[in-house]
């Protein structure tokens, strides 16, 4: 029931970008939708999409983000540029840091090495102290697990699932500081 539900409701918002992309641009020159995990979109939304995709108004950008490029149906694949967005160097990630935000440099290269090039990530371990604290304890967790036995990484997998619905960010922060 849940499933259907959810499917109904990425059905629900695939349609309204379908009439808002075909209204005319209220003070600027285009509407960018931008799709965020479209590679999970179900099939009966992801085929609903693919009528704006294959005829596209003038004035309309759509931008897909996808982790899993493969998970997307062939038909919308098709119909799309890809662009794959790869983590910056971490040298300069850390002169971004550097220049925007006024680290030393030695915190810039720690953020910029944490990070693993990805430019938000970065800036939020700067100005968030309790992700970053979230992060090294998700590590310890991580390195603690691995010398474990099984009843406890699925204790732990469990006190993990647990926190899904009530801890969602922390949740994903966790899965990929691993």
């Amino acid at each position: 029931k849940a499933t259907d539900i959810a499917q109904h409701c990425a059905l629900k918002k695939v349609r309204r970008l379908e009439r808002v992309a075909s209204l005319a641009p209220y003070g600027a020159p285009r509407r960018i939708f931008i799709v965020d995990t479209a590679d999970d979109l179900q099939r009966e939304a992801a085929h609903a999409l693919l009528k704006t995709l294959e005829e596209p108004p003038a004035s309309v950008l759509l931008i897909l983000l996808a982790n899993d490029i493969d998970s997307l149906l062939p038909t919308v694949r098709s119909r799309c540029q890809e662009i794959a967005l790869r983590p910056m160097p971490h040298a300069d990630l850390a002169a971004a840091l550097r220049a925007e935000h006024g680290v030393d440099e030695f915190t810039a290269n720690r953020l910029a090495r944490e990070a693993g090039g990805r430019y938000g990530l970065a800036s939020r371990l700067h100005t968030d102290p309790s992700l970053a604290m979230l992060r090294e304890t998700a590590v310890a967790d991580a390195e603690r697990l691995a010398a474990a036995g099984r009843n406890e990484r699925f204790d732990y997998a469990q006190t993990l699932a647990g926190r899904w619905s009530r801890e969602r960010a922390s949740v994903l922060e966790t899965l990929d500081a691993w």
